[in-house]
């Protein structure tokens, strides 16, 4: 298959036109990421950080994640047409079977009131004016190496390109999700751990990684009824048995939110609230550093 650079156009079902197939292609910087040899295989568990990640795709994943964007790129594919620009998520560049994708963000689209820019030449300066184009991504998001494995820097930006991608995280964080579902204290109905979403899934392994709330202190279980008695918005309902019941996802998400304190009362109004989060709150008046030397906020 000769080279091509497509263009993937959002939708329920997405859908990929062309946007160069004569060589030579133009330079868009889609090129094979720096340490492929030396990159880590994806883990959500690992708390390390690395500059390139890999995950491994069976047949099955290749079929639905990648081959989409290959066979879009067969001798019949259509060029894409000015009005759908606008459309556009994602630019690759697919050579044999292997694929080079950088996501398109919103901000990357100049409109049809267009955009000046200023242009320095070697001799004088000038202005040009363009209009209903895409500011080429400078980093590709996602590299497939033709066989088996996709190459990421931030699997945040990957999942969006890849149907089921999120099959990498959910799958890892497996056990974490049926041991807190398993849970005594807890009145499971049909949930299971592949219907817990992605966001879920993190707090729930916030949850467990948390030792000042450890599930099995009668202690902490004591405070935990407690604070559903005293927040009966939040939607927990607790039962005769003492048992949290989670019977449907809307449940587990009430419940989640309970363990992750997000309510609390106004010691100014008496209101009941909600938190948006519920990070440790840092001293507001901490020391400001710069250079070495302690600064005033007025001084930075």
């Amino acid at each position: 298959m000769a080279q091509k650079i497509m263009a993937r156009l959002r939708g329920s079902v997405p859908s990929y036109k062309v946007l160069f197939d004569k060589d030579p292609l133009p330079e868009l910087g889609l090129e094979k990421p720096i340490g492929v040899a030396t990159a880590f295989e994806y883990s959500p568990t690992d708390t390390n950080t690395y500059d390139l990640y890999y995950v491994v795709l069976n047949q099955e994943q290749i079929e639905k994640m990648v081959d989409p964007y290959i066979e879009a790129a067969g001798l019949e594919s259509e060029a894409i047409r000015q009005p759908e620009y606008a459309f556009m998520n994602a630019v690759y560049k697919i050579y044999g079977r292997s694929l080079l994708i950088a996501k398109v963000n919103n901000s990357a689209r100049i409109g049809e009131n267009g955009k000046t820019l200023i242009e320095f030449g070697e001799k004088s300066v000038s202005t040009s004016k363009v209009s209903f184009a895409i500011d080429v991504p400078s980093n590709i998001d996602a590299y497939y190496d033709g066989k088996d494995r996709i190459y990421f820097e931030k699997f945040s930006r990957a999942k969006s390109l890849f149907k089921d991608f999120d099959e990498f995280y959910q799958e890892a964080m497996f056990d974490d999700k049926e041991l807190f579902l398993r849970h005594k204290l807890f009145d499971v109905g049909a949930i299971n751990p592949n219907d817990i979403s992605p966001i879920l899934t993190a707090q729930i392994t916030d949850i467990r990684n948390n030792d000042q709330l450890d599930l099995d202190s009668t202690e902490t279980i004591e405070k935990i009824k407690q604070y559903v008695k005293t927040y009966p918005l939040s939607g927990v309902i607790l039962q005769d048995d003492g048992r949290i019941k989670i019977a449907t996802k809307d449940d587990l998400r009430c419940t989640i939110k309970l363990l992750t304190q997000r309510y609390y009362t106004s010691d100014i109004t008496g209101e009941v609230l909600e938190a948006k989060g519920s990070a440790k709150m840092k001293d507001q008046k901490a020391k400001k550093v710069f250079n070495g030397v302690e600064q005033m906020t007025k001084d930075l």
